[in-house]
């Protein structure tokens, strides 16, 4: 077990095992945060509820998911990391568990309450750890190999459900996702070092980033797109059910595309960008473009509370260099 605690330099060795860990933990936890759409209707009929009522399990995640995601480096400040993920990711292992054993809705939808906490947290916390895993100029590979989890777990986790759950039962298939859960937290336990964090962060800070904007700007529009996706998603097989006439086997084939193409248009592409992004030329750029942005804004337009493009350019690279030296 690596028990030695990340060199803060940018010339420390990349621990790329540590980092596939991370990926490893985002696949689980997103395999079991999307399994309800493609096992609704057999956890509706199990536990005798509609699938509107059995769809709320998706409702449940995503609220405490986004509490979690903003809350959580605030509520622990100075965490080690290593036991936060860790933490989270067992979490994970019991939410499936209690879901795949759940007596009726109730249970459900407590246990996906965990989930969102394992969820939310796990992304906020899993770009800072490896921002501490890899040096600097690898922080772009990185993160793509930690959001590839995202993209596999849809690509065969999503369709994989659709037809397991018609051979082992929908209760079967979240067994399945709480061992593979396990697998992710015994490669953390074993590959992660210890990760003190050395931000100064709290509730006040926390506060003080909410009143900006910009942020509040980018929240709305975030909120507003994974609404509009998982509205449409939760229900995508009741729906193609009704109307198509298409069964579990059709289902995971259609599934399977929507990963592939969403894997090769998103991630796969996507690597280049954010490595320039989090790179020093790609700081500059952001910095050179809210300057050139505030330098053609007129004067009282020019502060970041009444022009809040203006700074956009700037603030970002100001997070993206606090990421790097965590």
């Amino acid at each position: 077990m690596v028990t030695g605690t990340v060199a803060s330099t940018a010339h420390r060795p990349a621990s790329w095992v540590g980092v596939g860990s991370l990926g490893l933990g985002i696949f689980a936890i997103v395999m079991s945060e999307f399994l309800p759409a493609t096992l609704l209707p057999r956890i509706a009929d199990d536990l005798g509820v509609s699938a509107g009522a059995a769809g709320q399990s998706v409702t449940m995640t995503a609220l405490a998911a986004a509490v979690s995601a903003l809350c959580i480096a605030a509520v622990l400040p100075r965490a080690d990391r290593r036991r936060v993920m860790i933490g989270l990711t067992g979490l994970a292992v019991v939410s499936d568990l209690v879901v795949a054993l759940a007596p009726n809705l109730a249970v459900l939808l407590v246990a996906r309450l965990v989930l969102g906490v394992a969820l939310g947290g796990f992304w906020a916390m899993a770009t800072a750890m490896a921002a501490q895993l890899v040096p600097a100029d690898r922080l772009g590979r990185a993160l793509t190999v930690v959001n590839s989890g995202v993209a596999a777990a849809t690509v065969v986790a999503v369709p994989l459900g659709s037809w397991l759950g018609e051979v082992w039962g929908w209760r079967g298939v979240f067994l399945l996702a709480a061992g593979i859960a396990v697998l992710a937290l015994s490669a953390q336990a074993t590959t992660l070092p210890q990760a003190p964090s050395r931000a100064a962060s709290g509730l006040g800070q926390l506060g003080a980033t909410l009143r900006s904007r910009v942020v509040l700007l980018g929240l709305g529009a975030i909120l507003l797109v994974f609404s509009g996706h998982f509205s449409g998603f939760t229900y995508i097989r009741p729906a193609v059910e009704s109307l198509s006439g298409i069964g579990a086997e059709g289902l995971a084939l259609m599934l399977l595309a929507f990963g592939v193409a969403g894997f090769v248009r998103g991630t796969a592409t996507s690597s280049s960008q954010v490595g320039f992004a989090l790179s020093r030329e790609g700081q500059a750029s952001l910095e050179r473009g809210g300057s050139q942005c505030a330098s053609h804004t007129p004067a009282r337009y020019r502060r970041p509370r009444r022009n809040p493009q203006a700074s956009v350019g700037c603030h970002s690279a100001q997070a993206i260099r606090a990421l790097r030296a965590e």
